[in-house]
């Protein structure tokens, strides 16, 4: 069974690989090889042009209202909630577009995009949306230029105790009793220029 790896047992396994490191020798020619674990078969080392095409791993499921469907970025490198694009939350039913918006979590202040330039986050909304017919509502910081409609970040998956297959293209919610389905390849999704206005 698959389960998440605590703090203590980062710590563990990376003292364990700099210990093997120190043993073995930093320096050196050492070329990675293909190895296999006992009963498993060598996976071959991926080419360049194997590794083109992906995208966050990203789900369609209802936001806003039951029979909405919105395509959701699950991303367990964001450190918070989760952001909602200004043009995607105006696109929803009137009483959540139209709610009095909360202040923005404080630390955010010191967030920027990739490029390290400053980001416009002027509050947090709350947006119910539908996991298998379960409804929750979750708190959203409103991100101007977000690339993608919704995204989801650490604080939910780690509450909800996600688990992400990316070859599956799946997030299995264990804490909602809920797998969602979705890609990370960008022939089968890509996100419309709209969405980072």
């Amino acid at each position: 069974t698959e389960r998440p790896m605590g703090a203590r047992t980062h710590a563990f396994c990376g003292a364990l690989a700099v210990a093997a490191a120190w043993a073995g020798g930093w320096g050196g020619s050492h070329v990675p090889t293909a190895e296999a674990a006992p009963g498993r078969p060598v996976l071959p080392e991926a080419t360049p042009e194997e590794l083109e095409g992906y995208t966050p791993l990203m789900v369609d499921m209802p936001v806003g209202q039951r029979d909405y469907m919105v395509a959701v970025c699950m991303d367990s490198g964001c450190g918070v909630a989760g952001f909602i694009s200004p043009l995607q939350l105006a696109a929803m039913p009137e009483e959540v577009a139209e709610q009095v918006m909360r202040a923005a979590s404080p630390g955010l202040e010191g967030l920027c995009s990739a490029d390290g330039g400053t980001l416009s986050i002027p509050g947090q909304v709350s947006v119910p949306m539908w996991f298998d017919g379960q409804r929750r509502n979750v708190w959203l910081h409103v991100m101007v230029g977000l690339a993608v409609p919704i995204l989801i970040g650490n604080a939910y998956l780690q509450r909800w105790d996600a688990v992400t297959r990316q070859a599956d293209g799946e997030v299995e919610l264990r804490a909602l009793g809920v797998t969602l389905r979705g890609t990370c390849r960008t022939t089968e999704w890509a996100p419309q220029p709209q969405y980072g206005q």
